[in-house]
């Protein structure tokens, strides 16, 4: 089984590059290029694309809140971890500026509804917000 949970995070680790590239409107066959498999597979990991999205943001989220955690432990006063707390969560949205916010299933599942519409009005590709706007 840990050579599959390996595969599972090579499979998000690409999904991960093409969502921020594209947005939560990536296609799964741009996804499963990129991991160099066929959208089988993917749908093998994750079930649909709902779950690849949602697997990408509580990967976001665990990330999120383990920088959190750790900096909540540092410090030796109240003051000091609660300012190194605000660093850090200020410096994972600079990590992301630019780059499509998918960060928990709730996102996801406005996301998902987005590209629905804008699927209805194929002339118009979606505008995904981003960590600046």
């Amino acid at each position: 089984m840990p050579e599959r949970s390996a595969r599972r995070e090579e499979l998000l680790d690409a999904a991960d590059r093409i969502v921020q590239r594209d947005g939560p409107a990536a296609s799964m066959r741009a996804m499963a290029a990129e991991a160099g498999i066929t959208k089988p597979v993917l749908y093998r990991y994750f079930g649909d694309k709902n779950g690849l999205l949602t697997a990408l943001a509580d990967r976001h989220t665990r990330d999120l809140l383990e920088r959190l955690r750790a900096a909540l432990r540092s410090g030796d006063d109240r003051r000091s971890r609660a300012a190194a707390t605000i660093d850090a969560y200020l410096r994972a949205i600079e990590e992301r500026i630019g780059r499509p916010l998918v960060s928990c299933p709730a996102e996801v599942d406005i996301a998902l509804s987005m590209q629905k519409t804008a699927d209805l009005r194929s002339d118009e590709r979606p505008h995904w917000p981003t960590a600046d706007e």
